[in-house]
Order: structure tokens, then C-alpha cells, then sequence
């Protein structure tokens, strides 16, 4: 079951949060970001010269990239050292779903990004934000996670004592952890048993801006259509400009076509990056949490609290059928606060009013039903492997008690194989034949629902018992004062 770790260590979160450390999930990464720039404006003591170090580990490698003629020459051997990252244990950010540490940057991936480097720096540009930009440049394999776990491991240190300064302040118990030669005093993970890392909420995104940088420059943007026009006509779509619009759409430039144009193009190149300074960076908005990646847990928790006592018990004898029914009846809670008590506010984005993605859906329901079914013994595994491929829950009590549910959004392009290709497989590979498949419909207009219901009963003719399926009106109500 996810943790925070306020949560963990049963810290004040009050008191946590006006420190402004990120309270990370302790057995998952949050799809959060570090931000160089916002290094600039960091308030914190531990930080003051934290951008500063990044930049100059930057101009060295730059000046040895300069001077190297071989990938063999002592200047090319010394601008990778510079260039190795070790992997940032226990920040809690970025795209793994089975781990918080983040990701070394070695090997392979080191030579690709100095090459890309290299061949820019040989045009003449030596600004150090070019590290910023290098999932722009340094083509398919480099992303936004490897680049902030490179800005957390430079500044690892920083971070350390960052984290020892907040949990000094809370009766919390720790261990003497080494590191560059310092002893920093932090606790330890229960879930890996490596060091808990807190980021300053300060300098967190949710996308990075480097990410953003081609569509906020339109300039570039047009330049690269006519570079590329005719040879690949058929990969662009230009939408139709509006009066007075500039809007174009490309789609899908892969992302190592756009660095082979840049790399032959230094005004380009110098274009982006002057660019890149210009933008104003910000720092995601954690009390309204636009994409719903942060204070879901929170509403999971509150979520669970209003939802009754289990009526079923595990019944001697039945104890297949039994286990089974409460499963349906916890299912069938969660449906019941969406739809009658309003809770279907928090499946939508405050800022688009658009439905939130499905990963977060289901981390919602995992919360809430966790905290439900652990009072009864029983276990929940997110995306648990079955042989055939993860299946997005599976709850058990024991070897030999195990039921299988499938969550999708109606709007799932794959709603009907979810049903018909996954959960059925993942039921033969579990041998299993308790299955539940929960369908999330927002009631907009992409819903694939109908389709859906009319593809049943060929579905029903292939298979001898279909799972139980239990749909969810989470589309927007009117409250009793507005009907």
C-alpha cells in the first residue's frame, strides 16, 4: 500500500509541509521533475550554492569536450568522468512505478549525450544550458527523468543535509549514512531499507521546461517544417491557421529527426537555447495540483473513511465465494461514493476540467480500497506480473484466495480487449476465475461505452462466464442547490 512519509514515520504533516519538503510516497516514484532554473531563486541555506555547482560541473565538461580531437585523448577520458552520475537513492521522483531511487547516468547513455554536446560545442556554442536541453539533443533513449536524476545527483549532497535539517526536527529514528566523505543521519526506507531524500517542493515540476521548449517558440517551429517539407510531408499535418493565429501543429516529428535538423542548424540551435533563458520558471502548484499527481492520496484517505463497515466475512467452507464477495462489496463502495456522494469532483483536473489520467484513477481506488481491505487481512498488489503481463490488481488472502481486477476509463481505446484479450488471460495465468472489471465512464464524448456494450454478447458466446462488470458514473452532477 502507497505510504508518505508523513504517513510512515507519523511526522505532523503541518508542521512537514511548512518546511516545503516534498512528501514523497516511500514505495513509488511521483511523476515530478527537478528544475535547474529553479535553483536560482531557492531560498534555502543548503541550496544557496547549489545552481552554481551545476554550472561549473557544466563549463568543465564543455572545456574538455573542446579541447578533445579523439574519444580515446586524455580531454574526451576527463570530460566523461565529469559526465558520470551516480544514481540518487531514495528522492522519490520520477517515472518508476516499483522503486523510489532514481537512475545513474553512465556507460552508453554518457557517450551518446557527449557526442550531441560535442557536435554543438564544435559550432561554436558553449552555453552550459545545452545539459538542460539534452533530451532535445541527444535523441531517442535520454529522458526528462534521466536528466533530473542528473541535476539530483550533482547536487546529492545538498540534498542530504537538506533532508537531515527537516527530519532533525521531528523525534524520528536514523541512521549514519556516508557519503562524499560526510555522515548525514536520516531514516531509512521500510520498504527498500535504503535512505529517505526529501526535495524542496520549490524546485519540482511537473514538466520540466526543457520538455516544452519547441512549442513555445514558433519561430523554430516553423523553420523546422521548412527545412523538412517535401522529404517529410507525410509525417507533418499543418493545422489550418485561424486569422491572426499562429498555431502549428506537427505530428509525429520523432524526436530524432528534430535533433538531426538542430544539429545542422547552429542559428536553430542558438534560437532554442536563448529561448529556453528567457522562460520564466515556476514551480508546480501543490495545493491545487493541476495533474492530480499529488493530492490524490490525500482524498484516497479521506475516501476511505466514509466507506462502511464490510458486511461479508470470510465464511468456513465458502471460502472462495465468501473472499469473493467482499471484494464486490468494496468494489461496489468505491461506486457508490463516486456516484452519490459526490466524490466524482476528484476524478477531474481543477485547471481543463478534463478527466484525470487513468494512472491516477486507479491509484485513487488502490489507496482507498487498501486502506479498506488491510482491516480484513487482505493483500493488494498494483500491477502485479502474471506471467502473461501486469494486471492492474490483484487481492488475496493467502496462496490459494486471489481475485483479479481490471480498471479502465471509458474512454480506453482498449476497453473491449481490457475485458475480452487481458483480464481473461491474466485469469488463466492466475488460475483464477474470480475477475472484476471496473469501467470509470466520464460521460464525454470520447467514451467508447457503447461500443463496448455492443461488443458483449460476442463476447459472451466466447467465453462461458464473464467477469463481474461494474460501471462507474463518475461524469459531472449538479449539486441539490443548482437542480
Amino acid at each position: 500500500m502507497p505510504k508518505r512519509i508523513t504517513d510512515s514515520l507519523k511526522i505532523d504533516k503541518k508542521k512537514f509541509d511548512k518546511l516545503g519538503g516534498f512528501d514523497a510516497l516511500l514505495d513509488i516514484d511521483s511523476k515530478f521533475f527537478i528544475e535547474p532554473r529553479l535553483l536560482l531563486s531557492i531560498q534555502n541555506e543548503e541550496f544557496k550554492s547549489a545552481a552554481q555547482k551545476i554550472k561549473s560541473t557544466f563549463k568543465k565538461v564543455i572545456t574538455h569536450l573542446g579541447k578533445s580531437k579523439r574519444t580515446d585523448d586524455s580531454n574526451w577520458i576527463r570530460a566523461k568522468e565529469l559526465f558520470s552520475f551516480h544514481e540518487p537513492v531514495g528522492i522519490g521522483i520520477g517515472y518508476s512505478k516499483n522503486s523510489t531511487s532514481g537512475r545513474g547516468l553512465s556507460g552508453k547513455n554518457t557517450e551518446k549525450i557527449l557526442f550531441a554536446a560535442k557536435s554543438i560545442i564544435d559550432q561554436g556554442i558553449k552555453d552550459t544550458e545545452i545539459f538542460e536541453l539534452i533530451t532535445i539533443f541527444s535523441g531517442k533513449g535520454i529522458g526528462i527523468d534521466f536528466v533530473s536524476d542528473m541535476f539530483a545527483s550533482i547536487i546529492y549532497d545538498e540534498l542530504l543535509l537538506y533532508s537531515e535539517n527537516i527530519f532533525s526536527k521531528f523525534n524520528v529514528p536514523t541512521q549514519e549514512i556516508e557519503y562524499n566523505n560526510n555522515i548525514y543521519n536520516l531514516p531509512i526506507n521500510p520498504f527498500n531499507k535504503k535512505q529517505i531524500v526529501i526535495v524542496p517542493k520549490h524546485i519540482l515540476k511537473d514538466i520540466p521546461i526543457s520538455s516544452k521548449i519547441l512549442s513555445k517558440n514558433y519561430s523554430i517551429r516553423k523553420q523546422i517544417l521548412q527545412i523538412i517539407k517535401g522529404t517529410a510531408s507525410k509525417k507533418i499535418n499543418i493545422s489550418k491557421k485561424k486569422k491572426n493565429s499562429k498555431k502549428i501543429k506537427v505530428l509525429p516529428l520523432h524526436k530524432n529527426e528534430i535533433q538531426n535538423i538542430l544539429m545542422r542548424n547552429p542559428s536553430l540551435l542558438k534560437n532554442l537555447i536563448q529561448t529556453y533563458k528567457s522562460i520564466k520558471a515556476e514551480a508546480y502548484d501543490f495545493n491545487e495540483d493541476p495533474t492530480g499527481e499529488y493530492l490524490w492520496y490525500e482524498i484516497s484517505k479521506e475516501f476511505c473513511n466514509n466507506l462502511p463497515s464490510l458486511k461479508n466475512r470470510i465464511i468456513v467452507g465458502q471460502e472462495s465465494s465468501s473472499f469473493y464477495k467482499i471484494i464486490l462489496e468494496s468494489c461496489n463502495h468505491f461506486k457508490h461514493l463516486l456516484e452519490n456522494k459526490n466524490y466524482f469532483d476528484i476524478l477531474f483536473d481543477k485547471n481543463n476540467n478534463k478527466p484525470k489520467p487513468e494512472g491516477v484513477v486507479q491509484r485513487i481506488f488502490e489507496t482507498a480500497i487498501s486502506l479498506y481491505l488491510e482491516k480484513n487481512n487482505i493483500d493488494i498488489a498494483p500491477e502485479s506480473h502474471t506471467g502473461r503481463g501486469s494486471i492492474d490488481f490483484k487481492l488475496s488472502r493467502g496462496s490459494n484466495l486471489k481475485v483479479l481486477v481490471e480498471l479502465k476509463l471509458s474512454h480506453n481505446n482498449k476497453i473491449l480487449n481490457g475485458l475480452s484479450k487481458q483480464l481473461m488471460v491474466y485469469g488463466k495465468a492466475e488460475k483464477t476465475n474470480m475477475l472484476v472489471y471496473i469501467i470509470i465512464d466520464f460521460g464525454t464524448k470520447h467514451s467508447k461505452l457503447t461500443k463496448f456494450k455492443e461488443g458483449l454478447p460476442a463476447i459472451k458466446q466466447e467465453i462461458k462466464k464473464l467477469p463481474e462488470i461494474i460501471y462507474v458514473d463518475a461524469s459531472k452532477k449538479l449539486t441539490g442547490s443548482k437542480l
